[in-house]
């Protein structure tokens, strides 16, 4: 995702025991991980998938459950390291909205791709929506 960019976390139901399976960490934490890695957070996600990595447990000791409340919601900087969790007891209904400002969108020397298998450019009529972004300088 663009480093510029707001994440915005909706739960659509109660926390139980198991809480809403979302787990989050703070952005100074996601940095001192990522650095090995030169950043590159595809080379991340290859290593934390592995329970048994140095990843997998420093990722699971620093990065926090999210205790945001049914009809509340969680504003984070995407630059910290998020994911979802295993649940078993009950299911998880959400929604990300992500928002970045007219002015920071063209501020980063290097285009975005998504990570997943589409591989999708951050860019009008690929990522974004092209008639949210019609009348903007979005370049």
């Amino acid at each position: 995702h663009h480093p510029c960019e707001f994440n915005v976390w909706i739960p659509f139901t109660y926390k139980r025991s198991e809480g809403h399976g979302f787990t989050l960490m703070n952005v100074s934490d996601s940095k001192e991980i990522l650095k090995p890695y030169d950043f590159d957070t595809a080379k991340y996600y290859e290593e934390v998938r592995d329970h048994n990595s140095a990843a997998f447990k420093i990722t699971d000791e620093k990065a926090k459950p999210v205790t945001t409340e049914f009809g509340e919601i969680l504003l984070f900087d995407i630059r910290s390291l998020h994911s979802t969790m295993p649940m078993s007891e009950q299911t998880r209904v959400s929604m990300d909205v992500r928002i970045i400002l007219d002015e920071d969108k063209n501020n980063h020397p290097f285009a975005h791709v998504g990570l997943g298998r589409m591989k999708t450019p951050f860019e009008p009529g690929k990522y974004y929506y092209e008639k949210a972004v019609k009348n903007s300088s979005f370049v």
